[in-house]
């Protein structure tokens, strides 16, 4: 129990570190452009659920496929690789 609770108290004061560090550094979102400082819970609410602009790289997709040690990530490579030559 006291490790959870350690484990807990150590994510959430990271978590509370990114956050400060993301607001007052002049960050901007990768989902709309916007400075992170002047994101509204509504506009973070947002954000949070768009679809983010990136995609997985040759380099990044032959890595998934060398070092994928669940089925998930096996599975997740052959869908990337099917949608890329459809």
């Amino acid at each position: 129990m006291l490790s959870t609770l350690r484990g807990s108290l150590k994510g959430s004061l990271t978590g509370v570190g990114w956050w400060l560090w993301l607001r007052l550094t002049g960050s901007r979102c990768i989902a709309c452009g916007w400075l992170f400082l002047a994101h509204t819970p509504w506009r973070t609410w947002r954000c949070n659920r768009t679809p983010l602009p990136l995609t997985i790289t040759e380099q990044g997709l032959a890595r998934l496929e060398d070092h994928g040690h669940t089925e998930a990530e096996a599975d997740l490579a052959a869908a990337v690789r099917a949608k890329r030559t459809a």
